[in-house]
């Protein structure tokens, strides 16, 4: 229908931080194990775009149909 938008974000917003969620599994404990700086620079790269990602969901959920 013109005016509505077509987009609809059904996740909830992630209620887990991301490091509690990663290092459940051994690749990324692996990581820390290995190469500690870089490990915590990844996942300061990764929570950024978790971050603008859901920005960008939410922004365009919000949107109206231009039609």
């Amino acid at each position: 229908m013109a005016g509505e938008n077509g987009f609809q974000l059904d996740s909830k917003e992630p209620s887990v931080e991301l490091e509690k969620y990663i290092y459940n599994e051994t690749r990324y404990k692996m990581l820390i194990a290995q190469d500690k700086a870089r490990a915590e620079m990844l996942l300061a790269q990764a929570k950024s775009a978790i971050t603008v990602k859901w920005s960008q969901l939410k922004h365009l959920a919000g949107q109206k149909d231009a039609v």
